[in-house]
């Protein structure tokens, strides 16, 4: 994949794909995790875990500066 294929996909995620900034876009992000983990289950080689992780930590971050 060159970089303007991901340019390309990145402009469809990037709204989903952040650091929440306030509690609302955490509940989107957090949903959106939810919906991956029923797609990937327990499967640790999954395509999707990258993502996951990533969503994990952006998550994480909020939790640690908000609660």
């Amino acid at each position: 994949m060159n970089i303007n294929e991901l340019i390309e996909h990145w402009k469809h995620i990037s709204s989903v794909i952040r650091e929440p900034q306030n509690a609302d876009e955490y509940d989107q992000l957090a949903g959106f995790l939810d919906k991956l983990l029923d797609i990937v289950g327990e499967d640790e080689s999954h395509e999707l875990i990258g993502l996951i992780d990533v969503i994990s930590a952006m998550i994480s971050k909020y939790d640690d500066s908000h609660f």
